[in-house]
């Protein structure tokens, strides 16, 4: 069955562009375009998209308004905003409604080839019920204001540590769990770490920019008690992950970018866990029932759910 993708934008230079897409995809895939959000809805009550891209600024009704509508009814759909907004805040609005923001102008092939992925996963997740579980409203965090302020300084070119480490400092309990961290044996730091300015120098940007996406993703499930109480353990288990997978890819002398991205992979390797428990608490209850007295793998378990 072939992939929908369906592009929202009141710009005919942009539909049409969006309509060259479907030959960069290849075969299996269907672009559709639409000029006003409520002509995407009518579209969308007619056939199921696999991904929605809508810009923002939109006459009638704006993007932020046509995307909380497909969240609310169709959150299957992979959501993607596209927009010239170039304020952090308008950014972190965005993210409540779409998986991925993209500036305009953006880069065709990177969005093509984000597209790509999407489709391919959606191979594998067959289940509705499952993706409108990890897709649907609340079901992950938007990045924090503290991150997207960090990321706003990483690209200026007259940012330096000290800078960067001011505004982390300004989230109190990111600026504790961060330097609890960084003077943990996993880090293998000879002295206490006191200031975040020393944590970054410590552990490096990217680093730095892992534990913050890893914390805040963490903090998010905390008020949801089941999800807190029964990975209470998952966030050491996840951190040891991250350092031993940074390790070894710079023991195998891989460039120490290639080192930090394994860090995040490590840290975010079972989030998975935390979206499923928190979000479909009745069938993960007998996931781990099942993979307790059965004796069998929690994967499996889960596949059998």
């Amino acid at each position: 069955m072939a992939k929908r993708l369906l592009f929202v934008d009141d710009e005919p230079t942009i539909r049409d562009l969006y309509a060259s897409i479907e030959s960069a995809l290849g075969h299996g895939h269907q672009v559709f375009t639409a000029s006003r959000g409520d002509e995407a809805l009518e579209l969308m009550a007619q056939t199921q998209f696999d991904v929605v891209v809508s810009d923002l600024a939109m006459p009638e009704m704006d993007g932020i308004e046509f995307l909380n509508e497909v969240l609310r009814s169709y959150p299957e759909s992979a959501r993607i905003v596209i927009s010239g907004f170039a304020d952090r805040l308008k950014i972190a609005e965005c993210l409540t409604v779409g998986h991925r923001f993209f500036s305009k102008p953006f880069n065709f092939r990177t969005l093509v080839g984000l597209l790509k992925r999407i489709c391919q996963y959606s191979y594998l997740v067959n289940s509705e019920k499952l993706r409108r579980t990890v897709c649907g409203s609340g079901a992950l965090p938007t990045p924090p204001e503290t991150y997207l302020r960090l990321s706003e300084a990483l690209n200026s070119p007259y940012s330096d540590l000290h800078d960067i480490g001011r505004i982390v400092e300004q989230d109190a309990g990111l600026t504790t769990k961060l330097l609890h961290i960084v003077s943990s044996a996993q880090f293998g730091v000879l002295r206490q770490v006191v200031t975040p300015s020393e944590a970054v120098q410590v552990i490096g940007i990217e680093i730095l920019r892992a534990l913050m996406l890893g914390i805040h993703a963490f903090n998010f499930y905390e008020g949801k008690p089941f999800a807190a109480d029964t990975f209470k353990e998952l966030w050491a288990h996840c951190l040891r992950t991250a350092a031993g997978a940074r390790k070894i890819a710079l023991l195998e002398g891989l460039p120490i970018e290639k080192a930090e991205e394994f860090f995040l992979a490590g840290l975010l390797h079972d989030i998975g866990k935390l979206v499923l428990s928190a979000n479909a608490e009745k069938e993960y209850r007998l996931v781990l029932d099942l993979s307790k007295k059965a004796a069998v793998p929690l994967h499996q378990a889960e596949m059998g759910i």
